[in-house]
Protein backbone atom coordinates (compact mmCIF):
# COMPACT_ATOMS: atom_id res chain seq x y z
CA UNK A 1 0.00 0.00 0.00
CA UNK A 2 2.10 2.23 -1.58
CA UNK A 3 1.22 5.74 -2.78
CA UNK A 4 2.72 8.72 -4.48
CA UNK A 5 2.53 12.71 -3.20
CA UNK A 6 2.59 15.51 -5.80
CA UNK A 7 6.00 16.06 -4.42
CA UNK A 8 7.11 12.89 -5.98
CA UNK A 9 7.82 11.00 -3.00
CA UNK A 10 6.57 7.41 -2.06
CA UNK A 11 4.90 7.12 1.19
CA UNK A 12 3.70 4.38 3.23
CA UNK A 13 -0.04 4.22 4.27
CA UNK A 14 -0.73 2.64 7.80
CA UNK A 15 -2.75 -0.56 6.82
CA UNK A 16 0.51 -1.50 4.91
CA UNK A 17 2.42 -1.06 7.84
CA UNK A 18 -0.24 -3.38 9.85
CA UNK A 19 0.65 -6.05 6.68
CA UNK A 20 3.84 -5.96 7.43
CA UNK A 21 3.81 -5.97 11.52
CA UNK A 22 1.75 -9.56 10.49
CA UNK A 23 3.90 -10.74 7.77
CA UNK A 24 7.45 -9.62 10.15
CA UNK A 25 5.63 -10.89 13.26
CA UNK A 26 5.61 -8.09 15.64
CA UNK A 27 5.81 -9.13 19.58
CA UNK A 28 4.27 -6.20 20.66
CA UNK A 29 3.92 -2.42 20.18
CA UNK A 30 3.64 0.19 23.01
CA UNK A 31 3.05 4.31 23.13
CA UNK A 32 3.48 6.35 25.87
CA UNK A 33 2.47 10.07 25.66
CA UNK A 34 5.72 12.40 26.78
CA UNK A 35 3.93 15.36 26.43
CA UNK A 36 1.02 16.91 26.86
CA UNK A 37 -0.77 19.63 25.27
CA UNK A 38 -0.51 23.10 26.75
CA UNK A 39 -0.68 26.67 25.71
CA UNK A 40 3.10 26.98 27.10
CA UNK A 41 4.59 24.26 24.57
CA UNK A 42 2.41 25.43 21.64
CA UNK A 43 -0.30 22.56 21.61
CA UNK A 44 2.74 20.18 21.02
CA UNK A 45 1.60 16.94 22.08
CA UNK A 46 4.85 14.42 21.82
CA UNK A 47 4.83 10.56 22.24
CA UNK A 48 7.23 7.35 21.49
CA UNK A 49 6.97 4.26 20.16
CA UNK A 50 8.65 0.85 20.85
CA UNK A 51 7.83 -1.69 18.11
CA UNK A 52 8.98 -5.23 19.79
CA UNK A 53 10.18 -7.81 17.07
CA UNK A 54 11.85 -11.42 17.49
CA UNK A 55 14.80 -10.12 16.22
CA UNK A 56 14.82 -6.51 17.93
CA UNK A 57 13.55 -3.16 19.46
CA UNK A 58 12.85 0.03 17.32
CA UNK A 59 11.71 3.55 18.75
CA UNK A 60 10.81 6.51 17.38
CA UNK A 61 9.15 9.82 18.53
CA UNK A 62 5.70 11.54 16.72
CA UNK A 63 4.73 15.02 17.29
CA UNK A 64 1.37 17.04 16.72
CA UNK A 65 0.91 20.55 17.25
CA UNK A 66 -1.82 23.32 15.60
CA UNK A 67 0.91 23.78 12.62
CA UNK A 68 1.47 20.26 11.37
CA UNK A 69 -2.46 18.82 11.48
CA UNK A 70 -5.59 19.61 9.32
CA UNK A 71 -7.71 19.85 12.87
CA UNK A 72 -6.29 21.17 16.35
CA UNK A 73 -8.80 19.96 18.50
CA UNK A 74 -6.98 18.29 21.55
CA UNK A 75 -8.20 14.56 20.86
CA UNK A 76 -6.92 14.38 16.87
CA UNK A 77 -3.52 15.80 17.81
CA UNK A 78 -2.71 13.39 20.65
CA UNK A 79 -4.20 11.01 18.20
CA UNK A 80 -2.18 12.03 15.21
CA UNK A 81 0.99 12.09 17.43
CA UNK A 82 0.87 8.15 17.99
CA UNK A 83 -0.14 7.70 14.89
CA UNK A 84 2.64 9.13 13.57
CA UNK A 85 5.46 7.51 16.40
CA UNK A 86 4.09 3.82 15.75
CA UNK A 87 3.94 4.24 12.11
CA UNK A 88 7.83 5.81 11.82
CA UNK A 89 8.45 2.94 14.47
CA UNK A 90 7.03 -0.06 12.02
CA UNK A 91 9.02 1.61 9.05
CA UNK A 92 12.19 0.96 11.14
CA UNK A 93 11.18 -2.32 12.29
CA UNK A 94 10.16 -3.63 8.40
CA UNK A 95 13.40 -1.66 7.22
CA UNK A 96 11.22 0.82 5.01
CA UNK A 97 12.62 3.88 3.81
CA UNK A 98 9.25 5.32 3.11
CA UNK A 99 7.06 8.05 4.34
CA UNK A 100 4.42 7.09 6.49
CA UNK A 101 0.96 9.18 5.46
CA UNK A 102 0.84 10.09 9.23
CA UNK A 103 3.66 12.32 8.70
CA UNK A 104 2.29 14.27 5.93
CA UNK A 105 1.25 17.82 6.31
CA UNK A 106 -2.54 18.77 6.90
CA UNK A 107 -3.26 14.39 7.51
CA UNK A 108 -6.40 13.89 9.58
CA UNK A 109 -7.14 10.10 11.36
CA UNK A 110 -9.58 8.43 9.94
Amino acid sequence: MIGDRPSGVDYIVYAGLLVGRHQLGVVSISVRLLQLLARDNGWFAICSSLVTTQTGAFTALGDAHPGNAARSDVSTLILLAQLRAKAQALCDALNLGLTPIEDLPGYVPG
